[in-house]
């Protein structure tokens, strides 16, 4: 009776493993570096369609539109969105983040803010004619800058464009017309 392996089935056990370890090093590799990357590109992606609801509501009730430049905010990255009652809201991108402030008196209240790493939301105001200063849309890009492999890529790419006064704000009587 025999009690143990051949150097040959030894051998050969160990050379089919490494077999199947090979193929299925590429599925391994997958679970372990792009899945939580693409899932992570979806959790900002969700924050992007977040924003986005909030501005669509903002401008879509609203009177007019502002690029809000400074000497310190660059044309593109503040928008002043002036709403039927008389306040304004103010939004600006920095550093990967989007802020939110309805400004009423000089003060800003009502902050919301949404953290949007490696995400890129760009807007352009939609001006009748150049010199204009209020616009009568705003159109905004969003998209996510990935990295694969070496290479940097743009992902969940979109465009939106949000029409002033498309929807506006009901009235206090209800919507009823006099």
């Amino acid at each position: 009776m025999r009690k143990g392996f051949t150097l040959i089935e030894l051998l050969t056990v160990t050379a089919m493993m490494v077999t199947v370890m090979a193929l299925f090093s590429g599925i391994f590799e997958t679970l372990v570096t792009d899945v939580p990357r693409m899932q992570r590109a979806v959790e900002v992606n969700c924050r992007v369609s977040e924003m986005l609801v909030q501005m669509r509501k903002d401008v879509e009730s609203a009177q007019a539109l502002l690029d809000y430049a400074t000497p310190d905010v660059p044309p593109g990255e503040s928008l002043l969105v002036h709403c039927a009652d008389g306040s304004r809201i103010w939004y600006h991108l920095e550093e990967g983040t989007l802020f939110r402030r309805i400004l009423a008196d000089g003060n800003s209240r009502n902050s919301m803010s949404w953290q949007l790493p490696r995400a890129q939301v760009n807007w352009t105001l939609w001006k009748k004619n150049p010199d204009a200063s209020e616009g009568y849309a705003v159109e905004v890009r969003t998209g996510m800058r990935v990295n694969i492999g070496y290479h940097e890529q743009k992902k969940l790419a979109g465009t939106h464009v949000l029409f002033v006064g498309a929807f506006p704000a009901p009235s206090k009587d209800g919507g009823k017309q006099p």
